[in-house]
């Protein structure tokens, strides 16, 4: 009996994706925001929250896609050790028998592969969310400063 992965329909509630922000391409963090206006930083600000907004629907892709390529890594395994040719054998034969499979190796690659995605997305996950951080306080900075006054 051959396992088979099932694929879900997406349910009717699910959220449209995030686009890309259109600014990435020419966004540079600035290097002392205590000297932009206040309408610079908040401009960066939000530009910064898209991209987090952005870099954390890509994360939750990545885990997704890592969650798959297990599963699909499970399935094999599962079907290499329930054929024909691991009746009677030892574990050590059916564990050889897993390590030499192609498929399988084809399998633990690209979940390698979407593991690298995965640690890539959350590290931009956690660069823009401190950049909004900081920008968050400036902004919270500047605010307080003109109840003061």
């Amino acid at each position: 009996m051959k396992l088979t992965p099932k694929v879900a329909a997406q349910p009717k509630w699910l959220f449209p994706p995030i686009e890309r922000p259109t600014c990435t391409d020419t966004l540079k963090f600035p290097e002392d925001i205590t000297k932009l206006s206040t309408q610079d930083v908040s401009r960066a600000h939000g530009q910064y929250q898209s991209l987090y907004a952005f870099a954390i629907s890509q994360a939750s892709k990545a885990d997704v896609a890592v969650l798959r390529a297990r599963s699909a890594c499970m399935i094999q395994r599962a079907n290499i050790a329930r054929t024909g040719h691991t009746y009677g054998k030892r574990k050590y034969d059916i564990d050889q028998l897993i390590r030499v499979d192609m498929k399988l190796q084809v399998l633990e690659q690209a979940l390698l592969e979407e593991e690298i995605k995965q640690t890539s997305y959350k590290s931009y996950v956690e660069i823009f969310d401190r950049y909004a951080a900081a920008l968050s306080r400036e902004i919270t900075r500047r605010t307080s400063e003109l109840q003061r006054t």
